[in-house]
């Protein structure tokens, strides 16, 4: 899996302060791009560690370095529409989802995780069968590991 083109961001959002106990939202550019979310969520403290089009795979591999330091007291997460997209089928994508979820596991003990399914958009919408089975799979695996 390559990584390297995330590098720059990802150091980006390292040198970014986090504070300790909020709700972290990780994940591919759905959560980037979310420009509102202080203002979606006013009551909330929260932290957007969401980079560019990644994948859920990618997400795995920097998961100790975005989301471990923050020690959040929840994560909204989503990805895995990239990793469809490039060819991978749902039954591989929820392997990924299954390693970020050992990972918060091991890493951070039972913190809670909400996972957004991912969205039929129209540059996908010729795989929509296979994003729905992977949210079928997603949906079964997370409720099991709450």
């Amino acid at each position: 899996m390559r990584v390297d083109w995330y590098e720059a961001e990802v150091r980006e959002l390292e040198a970014k302060a986090a504070p300790s106990g909020a709700v972290l939202f990780y994940g591919s550019s759905s959560i980037r791009l979310w420009s509102t979310l202080q203002q979606d969520f006013p009551d909330v403290e929260v932290v957007n560690r969401g980079f560019g089009g990644s994948t859920l795979a990618a997400c795995v591999w920097f998961f100790e370095r975005l989301v471990t330091p923050c020690r959040p007291r929840s994560i909204v997460f989503y990805a895995g529409d990239n990793d469809l997209g490039d060819g991978q089928s749902p039954s591989e994508v929820v392997g990924s989802l299954r390693g970020l979820l050992d990972k918060r596991d091991q890493q951070l003990g039972p913190v809670p995780l909400l996972f957004l399914s991912v969205k039929p958009s129209l540059a996908r919408w010729t795989i929509r069968e296979r994003l729905e089975r992977f949210n079928e799979l997603a949906k079964a695996e997370v409720l099991a590991r709450q």
